[in-house]
């Protein structure tokens, strides 16, 4: 409700106010896989056997790529503003 206000009185939109709920969203999200049965899940992929372990490990490597391919390049084109 507080996003639909926001959208309709600002003129820019929400994506900002909604972007503000991402990290608690991640934190919850995180919490309920360490303390819960998924802790043990494993998924096969690839003949791979993948856990929550390895969950912080790609979003290490999604953030790189981020800030090699999308952050650099943008502070480079606005001189950094």
């Amino acid at each position: 409700m507080g996003i639909a206000f926001f959208v309709v009185t600002s003129g820019t939109g929400g994506t900002r106010f909604l972007l503000a709920h991402v990290a608690p969203l991640l934190f919850v999200c995180s919490h309920v896989v360490a303390r819960s049965r998924l802790r043990s899940t494993t998924l096969a992929l690839a003949g791979l056997e993948i856990t929550s372990v390895h969950v912080p490990v790609l979003v290490l490597v999604m953030m790189g790529g981020d800030m090699a391919f999308i952050l650099w390049p943008r502070l480079m084109t606005y001189g950094g503003f």
